[in-house]
């Protein structure tokens, strides 16, 4: 139990203070598996509140000021949260205003506390280490819950997508986002030469895991990222820095391999990808909505087309209120209106979320607001990720940390694309926390760092 609380590899241990950090951290960690969506946050929301009273407690109200002060980011995030207040105040729907102003209540938690921290390189990585495996175990719990529904009813549905996950309650295309994140830290981690053999095998066959994780997932977004981001990744290292191009081939030929072996052994998730052939819709077909364990046919709802008729569905109410948005309590109401409005009854009924964050924000707040969130919550995280581990001793591992940022930030971005996260209690918590936590120290600050320091002991207590 020692080792859990080590530092670095050297064997120094992290102050007492430092220990509670990462035990709460565990624990929130935990707790993302434990109080899925908007089933039991309960959880969730306890460990976030300790987050947040144990980092005005670390800090001092003074200390946690001049933080604030000095990263301009998250006043950006306060006026976006700002933003969704106002609009909840003037909806006419006011009790649904105040229940998406409630859901978004971590957009204002994280940055001022997770946006606080920071966190010395080396105690960040055991952060990493133990989030991958906390995910590898809970991954490994649904994947055993599935297979004993296998088993006894011989479906092999139960091993894919939403069902894969249903131990845990959370959507497959939320969890596969935490695996992907995962998989990030889980590569960043076996790059680096500090780590022990030991530990490089758990790490290497945690990865391996979650990578067949990810594939029978079937999140389409997130296997066409991961594995665009390792090939280019492996591209830049091997062919344009080192020159080293039988390796490349090599590793071109494995991963080929490995895809190969995946589609095989778990066939369905190409159904995700075959929905993609029939994007073609019509608004008043009543058509069962396709699924990857059902014959595909051109007639049928699947997940491409009802997007593509949400959103032109959206922007029909969008175009017309460009400026100001519709406020936050009324949207679903002016949504299956305009559901209704092109016999859309299929959506309607089901009251569809805009299915996409970006056209729900332009949607809610207008042009301004969505230039706001693609500034606060994409471009300047990015920014802030790619400058802000400048205090990392090596280059190598400089670079290795902000390209850890930069490939979460995008997995983010891009999740967001076919998904409302700002709808759902997990997809707020995840994007508040994952944001703040791959992008925490900022350049050319003296505040210190939390964690084990080169400089004395007494600066650990700060």
């Amino acid at each position: 139990m020692k080792a859990l609380f080590l530092a670095d590899p050297s064997g120094r241990l992290l102050s007492p203070a430092d220990k509670v950090l990462y035990g709460l951290t565990a624990a929130f960690f935990i707790s993302l598996y434990l109080s899925p969506m908007d089933a039991l946050p309960v959880v969730n929301n306890l460990c976030t509140a300790a987050l947040m009273g144990y980092t005005l407690w670390r800090l001092g109200v003074n200390q946690w000021w001049v933080r604030i002060k000095a990263r301009p980011l998250i006043w950006a995030w306060v006026l976006f949260f700002n933003f969704n207040t106002l609009s909840a105040l003037f909806s006419k729907n006011h009790p649904e205003g105040m229940y998406y102003l409630h859901l978004r209540i971590a957009l204002l938690i994280f940055p001022l506390s997770v946006g606080t921290w920071s966190l010395a390189p080396p105690f960040k990585d055991r952060l990493y280490y133990c989030y991958a495996i906390v995910t590898t175990l809970a991954s490994l719990a649904c994947l055993t819950d599935a297979f004993i529904r296998y088993r006894h009813t011989g479906d092999s549905g139960w091993l894919y997508d939403d069902s894969l996950s249903q131990l845990s309650s959370i959507q497959s295309v939320y969890f596969s986002l935490m695996v992907e994140v995962a998989i990030f830290c889980l590569g960043y981690l076996l790059l680096k030469k500090n780590s022990t053999r030991s530990n490089k095998v758990v790490m290497g066959t945690s990865l391996a895991f979650l990578m067949v994780i990810q594939f029978m997932l079937a999140s389409r977004m997130g296997i066409v990222f991961l594995y665009s981001a390792a090939f280019c990744l492996g591209f830049w290292h091997l062919v344009i820095k080192q020159k080293r191009y039988k390796e490349a081939m090599a590793s071109l030929g494995v991963l080929l391999v490995c895809a190969v072996a995946l589609i095989c052994l778990f066939p369905k998730t190409l159904n995700r990808f075959h929905e993609l052939a029939y994007t073609d819709y019509t608004f008043n077909s009543q058509s069962k909505e396709a699924h990857y364990n059902m014959q595909l046919t051109p007639d049928q709802w699947n997940g491409a087309n009802i997007r593509l008729a949400i959103w032109r569905c959206a922007w029909d109410v969008s175009s017309r209120h460009l400026w100001t948005g519709v406020p936050v309590g009324d949207k679903k109401d002016s949504l299956v209106a305009a559901y209704r409005a092109r016999d859309f009854e299929f959506a309607a009924r089901s009251n569809r979320n805009t299915h996409n964050t970006y056209v729900d924000v332009l949607l809610t707040f207008g042009i301004p607001g969505l230039i706001l969130f693609v500034l606060a919550f994409i471009l300047g995280p990015l920014l802030r990720a790619w400058r802000g581990n400048a205090r990392e001793g090596k280059r190598n591992a400089r670079a290795g940390s902000q390209i850890l940022s930069v490939l979460v930030i995008l997995a983010l971005a891009l999740a967001m694309v076919t998904e409302t996260y700002l709808d759902r209690s997990l997809g707020v918590t995840l994007l508040g926390f994952f944001v703040w936590f791959f992008s925490d120290y900022p350049p050319g600050t003296s505040l210190p760092l939390w964690g084990y320091l080169r400089n004395t002991p007494s600066s650990r207590a700060s």
